[in-house]
């Protein structure tokens, strides 16, 4: 497994998901990708309860929302990102190193976020994703969508990080 896909959303649950891909990445000395995709307020109203019911007013205002909640994660998740790899000393790079080691890039794009998330799943060796606390603009069934699709291992990380510095013996299968 020399090339991990981490995609992040800039929440609360992105350290813990973080420290699951290092510990998946380090007895490999693999790649860890990290991708963010800003969700649009189009897309976010679509996978957003209630959100189909917003008329006039309550629509832009709706929309506005969206797009000022997208922008925030953008940040947190490049800030969240650029910490972790400073805290873990983990190199960034645009091509994973020859030297040993965990090395990490970095990618924000745009577009619809289940595909762009899939078609880079299918390019990396393992997926290590996060369940989402509360609405995050993707689909309320990302994570079903992304392990019958993607065609990779996907390793889901815990709420909470990890107590022991490895996860083996604590993943399925």
């Amino acid at each position: 497994m020399k090339s991990v896909l981490v995609p992040i959303g800039g929440s609360d649950t992105d350290a813990s998901l973080f420290e699951t891909a290092l510990a998946a990445a380090r007895p490999f000395s693999s790649h860890l990708n990290f991708l963010h995709i800003h969700v649009g307020p189009g897309q976010a109203a679509a996978n957003t309860p209630h959100a189909e019911f917003a008329m006039g007013p309550a629509l832009s205002n709706a929309l506005r929302d969206f797009e000022a909640q997208a922008k925030a994660r953008s940040a947190a998740a490049a800030q969240h990102f650029r910490d972790f790899c400073l805290r873990s000393s983990v190199e960034i790079c645009d091509v994973p190193a020859s030297a040993k080691g965990v090395t990490a890039s970095w990618q924000a794009e745009g577009g619809h976020a289940l595909r762009r998330i899939m078609f880079h799943a299918r390019h990396n060796d393992l997926v290590v994703v996060g369940r989402a606390k509360t609405a995050n603009g993707l689909p309320a069934d990302f994570l079903e969508e992304l392990l019958l699709g993607c065609g990779r291992p996907v390793l889901i990380a815990s709420s909470a990080p990890a107590r022991t510095p490895a996860p083996t013996g604590t993943i399925m299968v």
